[in-house]
This record gives C-alpha cells, structure tokens and sequence, in this order.
C-alpha cells in the first residue's frame, strides 16, 4: 500500500483520534513502561473523542489508574495474556490471525513492512519484534494521524484509514475477543473493549466516505 494512494473524501483526523492511537500503544506496553500521568491522559483525549468511543476510553483510563496501584497483578497478567512463557492466551501478533498457520514472519508481516517502508519508516537496527505486534500498530497508526494533522496532507490520512479499517479491523476485534475470554483483569477486558470499538468505528468511517 502506498502513501501516495490519496481519497480525499475521507474524514479528517481529529487530534483526539491521534492521541488515542498513541495511548492504546502504550496501554498494550510492558507494564514496567507505565507513566502515572497516562491515566489522566487517556481521560483528557476521551472527552474529545466521538460519543460512541467516551465511555470506553474513560473506562479504560479508570482500571488504568486502579492496576497503577497494583502493578504486580497487571504485570501478571499481561504476561499470562501476551508474553507466556507456556502458553500464550492473546497473541499481540497479527500473523496469528490472518495467517492460515499462524505463521510470523509471513505475508502478513511483509505486508505491514512494505506498509511502514511506503510511508517512509525504516526497520530499526539491531534485533527487533516482528513488525505485526499490536503496538508497533498502534504506533504507526499514530504515526500516520500526527503526520495528518501537523501536514494536512489528505495521504496521510487515506494511509491512516486503509491501514486502520483494512488492516487492523481485520484482526484487533479478534484479539479483543482472545483478551476478553482468558483474563478477568479489569484493565485488560476494559483496554480490549476500547480498542476492538476504536478500529470498527474507523473502518464505518471509511465506509461512509467511499459512499460519499
């Protein structure tokens, strides 16, 4: 997919939507990279954002604030959700969902490199996570929404709503419902709800403006 591609009856990106992509990165981090202030911060953009998406950003915000207070138990169960070591109970990889064997490092994870290389992002050096984690997308989708707001360059905002409505719609409600089902953590069942309605609710944006 290239930037290059320009829609330009898509919907402008509010910088409500841009902090919210940079927040649910950090929500799905290691909880040892948790801030105090995100919280608050999360709570501040959910004012902002569409009716539909408020109550779920806040709420996140609050079990956000509450597994501050008990980091130990947030931290076991982010562990026992993404990380394993015996089982993982969510994969954070797109691969996993859209591939047939589930395969990283396949044409899943090519596609969302090749995605990252058209708008102009190189791989880091050094080893690195395979590119299809759930918060190396939620990054780029920050990415895309912040080059979109400070440029007003409709490319940005057409790469932003292809990747988020065709690309991350296609897996995130997946993973929600995987979270939803392995852990009773109130932050994580909160943060998967947020972010399965965040991308649906883009991918209906999308489509409204293609039939505009």
């Amino acid at each position: 997919m290239s930037t290059t591609s320009v829609t330009t009856n898509r919907a402008q990106i509010t910088v409500a939507e841009a902090n919210a992509c940079l927040l649910l990165g950090k929500a799905f981090g290691l909880t040892r990279e948790f801030e105090e202030n995100l919280p608050d911060l999360l709570m501040t953009v959910a004012d902002d954002l569409e009716d539909e998406l408020t109550p779920l950003a806040r709420k996140v915000a609050e079990r956000w604030a509450e597994a501050l207070e008990d980091e130990p138990a947030a931290t076991l169960a982010h562990t026992q959700l993404f990380l394993g070591p015996f089982e993982i109970q969510a994969s954070p990889y797109a691969s996993t969902y859209l591939e047939p064997d589930s395969r990283l490092m396949g044409e899943t994870s090519q596609f969302v490199a090749n995605t990252y290389a058209d708008a102009g992002l190189a791989p880091a050096d050094g080893p690195s996570d395979a590119p299809d984690h759930i918060v190396t997308e939620w990054e780029f989708l920050y990415y895309l929404a912040y080059q979109s707001v400070e440029t007003d360059d409709p490319k940005w905002s057409d790469c932003y709503h292809r990747f988020a409505s065709e690309h991350m719609a296609s897996w995130v409600p997946q993973l929600a419902a995987m979270i939803k089902t392995a852990s009773n953590h109130p932050f994580y069942s909160a943060l998967a709800d947020f972010a399965e309605a965040f991308v649906t609710h883009e991918g209906r944006k999308c489509e409204i403006g293609l039939n505009n």
